[in-house]
């Protein structure tokens, strides 16, 4: 059931409207509004400190001996997300904050 939600979602099927702060038709609007708006990137703080975090837990992993280390691809898709969440806070760059 959560499937097919998810993927109506990324169809447009679905239109429904949930009680909260704002309808779905507001948050689409919003939503469209922050892609065509912004598009901020990591400042170099910010880099840094993803960068000695990634460093850290690699080396954390490797004393462990850890089965699933973490890579570079998880590092790429915390800068992703971190650039999302500024882009719906509509800031020009990516901080530590």
């Amino acid at each position: 059931m959560l499937c097919k939600h998810m993927v109506g979602l990324h169809l447009g099927e679905v239109t429904e409207t949930r009680d909260g702060p704002i309808s779905v038709l507001e948050l689409r609007k919003y939503l469209s509004f922050c892609r065509d708006r912004c598009d901020p990137r990591i400042s170099a703080e910010a880099a840094e400190v993803l960068k000695n975090h990634y460093v850290t837990i690699r080396q954390a992993m490797k004393q462990e001996k850890a089965t699933v280390p973490i890579t570079v691809r998880q590092l790429e898709a915390i800068v992703r997300i971190s650039e999302s969440l500024a882009k719906m806070e509509l800031r020009e760059d990516v901080d530590v904050s």
